[in-house]
């Protein structure tokens, strides 16, 4: 209901102030969405995939190329922005749609199973990357069945 795929049936919420149903467009603007399987344009380069992000979101073009080289720079991407997406590694895909999501700069963002069939290295980029965007003020709703378990232990020296 938060991201506008589905309708409430009852109650109400809010994203950022706005009422997802009486404010729905201004609610949306606020919100970005990384789902479990691609949206990206395989056939696409990764530049033009994150510019058309861009434009769907009416970022002024000297705003929308500068962001675009910081988020793919930030994502370990740049060097690969004239690659088309098909032939990206899943892990290579899914730090390019969290890019591509972030480009209009929104204050709620919610990631389902961002890490999924990730190996171990893209994994703990992207959950560090997700770590920081919180620290700076996003509101992260994030969808995961792999839980961490978090133990400790104490070492004594005698």
């Amino acid at each position: 209901m938060l991201t506008g795929v589905t309708k409430p049936t009852s109650g109400t919420a809010s994203i950022s102030g706005f009422d997802i149903i009486h404010n729905s467009s201004k609610a949306k603007r606020q919100v970005g969405v990384v789902p479990e399987s691609s949206f990206l344009y395989d056939e696409m380069t990764a530049w033009n995939n994150i510019i058309f992000s861009a434009k769907l979101h009416n970022i002024p073009k000297t705003k929308r190329t500068a962001l675009a080289r910081d988020l793919l720079q930030l994502f370990g991407l740049y060097e690969r922005h004239k690659f088309r997406v098909g032939t990206f590694s899943g892990g290579l895909k899914k730090r390019l749609m969290i890019a591509t999501a972030l480009m209009h700069e929104p204050e709620t963002f919610f990631l389902d199973e961002p890490t999924a069939g990730l190996d171990v290295q893209s994994a703990r980029q992207i959950r560090e990357i997700i770590k920081e965007l919180n620290q700076k003020g996003t509101t992260v709703f994030l969808t995961t069945h792999t839980l961490k378990k978090q133990t400790s232990c104490a070492i004594e020296s005698q």
